[in-house]
């Protein structure tokens, strides 16, 4: 045949039994002038395939980078809210919870457009459910008073633990009766933003699928 040559005995470098050539056998070298070809070894050469190369981090776009941020940016989760409480071998009631899925609406925040908000506290009485329920309805309120909220949601809440904790006292001492204590724990969602108070034995967990 035209064109063909002769490699140790195998015709273009195949193989006797019918076999594609073997490009990194020692004897198989690809010429692409006619006139001659020798049996001269080749050098080995390792060739990746692209999906199998490391891309730099700096090859990315910057405009992949900008629509990751921006489907960050614009998620707003839906909330939803459920409560449960247990009085266990206690006479009575201690505990108290709230839940206030909308809570700018429900306690009379206006001009508020800026996604998601709600309010999540529970409150565990000690010796007594008064400062439970007084936490529990006067705290969220205390937080929406507050002139930095919203703009400054940590420095709002921890005024409103401190106005709670003060009023209380003061309640006290006008009617002795209702002396009691309470853990207080809240969870405040403003827009993108989660921010978790406590005091006392309790905290929050944040957990993902369960």
């Amino acid at each position: 045949m035209e064109g063909s040559k002769i490699v140790n005995g195998v015709e273009n470098g195949s193989s006797s039994n019918g076999r594609p050539p073997n490009p990194l056998a020692a004897a198989y070298r690809q010429c692409l002038s006619t006139t001659c070809v020798t049996a001269s070894p080749c050098k080995k050469s390792l060739v990746r395939h692209q999906s199998l190369v490391k891309t730099n981090t700096s090859e990315i776009s910057a405009e992949a980078r900008l629509c990751e941020e921006e489907c960050e940016t614009e998620f707003n989760p839906i909330l939803r809210s459920g409560a449960w409480a247990d009085i266990g071998f206690r006479s009575s009631m201690e505990d108290v919870y709230v839940c206030v899925d909308n809570f700018m609406h429900d306690f009379g925040v206006k001009n508020f457009n800026e996604g998601p908000n709600a309010f999540y506290g529970v409150f565990d009485g000690h010796g007594g459910k008064h400062a439970a329920d007084f936490a529990c309805y006067h705290l969220p309120r205390f937080i929406v008073e507050d002139e930095d909220f919203p703009r400054e949601i940590e420095r709002a809440i921890a005024s409103a633990f401190l106005q709670t904790d003060t009023a209380f006292a003061e309640a006290c001492s006008v009617d002795s009766a209702i002396a009691s204590g309470t853990t207080a724990l809240a969870a405040l969602v403003v827009g993108s933003s989660l921010v978790v108070a406590n005091a006392g034995d309790c905290r929050a967990v944040l957990c993902r699928q369960g």
